[in-house]
């Protein structure tokens, strides 16, 4: 196994770990966390969720409904932090898969080509059906700066079914504060 893939899987294993231990987390704590969001022309648009805290150097990048910081040496997020209420859950929205570039990344983000003929999906951070509440969250998804590349089995399999965990606690728990990366 080439030394990039066990790095990738080593990355995968590790956001996981993480993401699965925030579950455990947050299904025995219910917190009496205040609102982070204000409304917008009818988009909820973040107003400086940091998790994780931030580190020296870090810059963090607000889109509609998520943060993130980005990486530039692996041209992908550290990490991508977001809020899922009850209510957001069933959206207005279509997936219309538009991925592109991340406009706020000043440095540039990884492009689509960056996939073609690579053997990954561009897996997203933020699930698109996460943010379907708004057609510019749901937009704001598919900016490369919220891919990760993911083997094709691991994105459509056990990746889909922790986003689908994930709905399920916010369906029933009201509410739910992800990060992931």
């Amino acid at each position: 196994m080439g030394r990039k893939k066990k790095s990738l899987l080593k990355r995968i294993g590790i956001t996981l770990i993480i993401l699965l231990t925030a579950y455990i987390v947050l299904y025995f704590i219910t917190p009496s966390v205040p609102s982070y969001y204000y409304e917008k022309e009818n988009d909820k648009v973040l107003a400086g969720l940091e998790i994780p805290l931030l580190e020296d150097g870090e810059t963090l990048i607000l889109h509609t409904g998520y943060s993130l910081v980005y990486d530039e040496q692996t041209e992908q997020a550290r990490w991508v932090a977001y809020h899922l209420t009850q209510d957001e859950l069933y959206g207005l929205y279509d997936r219309k898969d538009n991925f592109r570039s991340d406009p706020l990344i000043t440095t540039g983000s990884a492009q689509l080509e960056d996939y073609r003929k690579s053997g990954y999906d561009r897996g997203h951070l933020i699930p698109a059906a996460d943010a379907s509440w708004s057609e510019s969250a749901m937009s704001e998804t598919f900016f490369m700066s919220n891919m990760s590349p993911q083997e094709p089995k691991f994105n459509r399999g056990i990746w889909a079914d922790l986003e689908a965990v994930v709905r399920n606690f916010a369906a029933t728990n009201q509410e739910v504060y992800v990060v992931t990366g």
